[in-house]
């Protein structure tokens, strides 16, 4: 009679801590089939066309964004003066 489920391999695994291991071995976490390449990671793209940037056009996107930014929460302002030493008065 033949199964009616799935099959799990044993795969080696040398960089993961014991939960990522459970995480593997219950099927919730799989493991890339190669392992991760930076540089050809970092090289996409690189052969692409772009125009330089100048500074004020960078200036004026952080301007845009910020401007729908509500700061006040984070209570910029006059800080208060160390603690001195009677002795030092």
């Amino acid at each position: 009679m033949p199964r009616k489920s799935v099959v799990k391999t044993q795969t080696p695994v040398d960089n993961l801590d014991e939960h990522e291991k459970q995480l593997v071995r219950g099927g919730i976490l799989q493991l890339p089939s190669k392992p991760f390449n930076v540089e050809e990671f970092l090289a996409i793209g690189k052969d692409l066309p772009y125009e330089p940037i100048s500074k004020k056009a960078i200036r004026d996107a952080i301007d845009w964004a910020k401007a729908d930014m509500d700061i006040s929460s984070l209570r910029f302002g006059p800080r208060k003066k160390a603690a001195t030493k009677r002795s030092e008065r």
